[in-house]
């Protein structure tokens, strides 16, 4: 500041009093302080600096800067002013920064950008399942968005970028890469090679029959290991080389469908069965009287090419051929008999039974003729002739004397 002084001399006894004034002039201290500066790589947290330093003039001796006040701040990437302002002197107890002509000079802080990274967790390999690949789930240091990007593998390593997500059975790769972004640098893409693997299902012709002579009927296929996704249709169906007209016997049943690239199928053949039909026959036995002719049962096969067996005893599977014969077996006398029978055709179940033959002693018929003489002292008898072989007997067929007798 300015201070005018005033000076006095007292009178003495040569001089009288006299007086003067002048003035003192103090300037403000220069001074000059320098806010401090700093870097560091973004972290997210605010960069500020107190530090300052006196890089002119100096302090007058006593003095101490008690403060100096910095306003600089810098979170996100980037440079921003350190400014220094208010400083503060005290000289013992007394504020002294009015003595001082403060020069101030800015610091600057940087903010640089972190290196960031993106990487991918986990596999996105999968079996085929109709739905679309989903984004990988990515770990990623940065407030980066990310862009994804996929593309088909071919064997020979070729890449060909798709439009969309992968759906269908392949080999795939995936490309992960980082927008760019104020805080971080962009990072190195991240990327893996994945496959839809093709769906493995297995399909088995489910065995049929039915009998020689009728229609190939409940052909079919069953999935009898893993499925057949919602939605989509191989159009599984069987197809046999039985006929309606196929020797009684086994055939092949062979599944059928069409081959889809997203599907491994392994196909097992079944087995249909032409069984042998039943047989269509009739057995009528016999029942008449004696009358000399012989007689059978009769056995009428209605299938092509059937071959009868007869026999006394019971014919099977075992013995029709040992103890059958293909004559049919008679009897003429009287009597009731058993014939046994057994039935084969080719194609046809094998049938057998018996039937009876019963023949009735038949009426037997017999004729005599009058005999009329001249009594002659002679015993005269009459002949009757009998149909069969019975032995005639008479009553009263020995008579002499004249007179009419009846014989019996």
């Amino acid at each position: 500041g300015i201070y005018t002084v005033k000076a006095t001399a007292g009178e003495t006894g040569d001089y009288n009093s006299a007086s003067a004034e002048a003035e003192i002039t103090v300037t403000a201290r220069p001074i000059t302080i320098s806010a401090g500066s700093a870097t560091k790589v973004y972290d997210g947290n605010s960069l500020t600096e107190s530090s300052y330093t006196v890089t002119g003039g100096s302090l007058a001796e006593g003095d101490i800067i008690e403060s100096v006040k910095l306003t600089g701040s810098q979170t996100d990437a980037g440079t921003c002013d350190n400014a220094a302002s208010e400083l503060s002197v005290k000289h013992g107890s007394e504020n002294a920064e009015n003595s001082y002509s403060v020069t101030y000079k800015k610091g600057t802080l940087i903010v640089t950008q972190a290196n960031g990274s993106i990487s991918i967790s986990g596999d996105l390999s999968k079996d085929y399942d109709r739905e679309i690949v989903h984004d990988p789930v990515c770990i990623k240091s940065g407030d980066y968005s990310l862009k994804y990007t996929y593309f088909r593998v071919s064997d020979n390593g070729t890449r060909t970028e798709l439009a969309a997500k992968p759906v269908n059975a392949g080999k795939y790769a995936v490309v992960v890469s980082a927008q760019a972004t104020n805080n971080y640098k962009v990072p190195e893409n991240a990327e893996q090679i994945f496959s839809i693997r093709t769906r493995e299902i297995t399909i088995k012709a489910v065995d049929a029959s039915s009998s020689y002579g009728k229609d190939i009927s409940n052909l079919s296929v069953s999935v009898i290991s893993g499925n057949i996704c919602e939605g989509d249709d191989l159009k599984i169906s069987a197809v046999t080389n039985a006929r309606k007209s196929s020797p009684a016997g086994t055939y092949i049943i062979s599944p059928n469908y069409v081959p889809d690239s997203n599907y491994r199928v392994t196909a097992i053949n079944g087995t249909y069965t032409v069984l042998d039909a039943d047989a269509q026959y009739n057995v009528t036995g016999y029942a008449g009287k004696y009358d000399e002719a012989p007689h059978s049962i009769s056995v009428n096969a209605l299938m092509p090419g059937a071959v009868i067996y007869y026999g006394t005893e019971q014919l099977n599977d075992a013995n029709f051929s040992t103890e059958g014969k293909t004559a049919a077996i008679s009897y003429t006398d009287a009597g009731t008999y058993k014939v046994y029978y057994y039935i084969k055709s080719d194609n046809y179940r094998s049938v057998s039974g018996n039937a009876e033959v019963t023949i009735g002693k038949a009426d037997a018929v017999m004729t005599a003729e009058n005999v009329t003489a001249v009594y002659d002292g002679q015993i005269h008898k009459i002949t009757a002739f009998a149909t069969g072989d019975g032995i005639v007997s008479y009553q009263n067929n020995d008579n002499t004397e004249p007179g009419t007798y009846t014989v019996t």
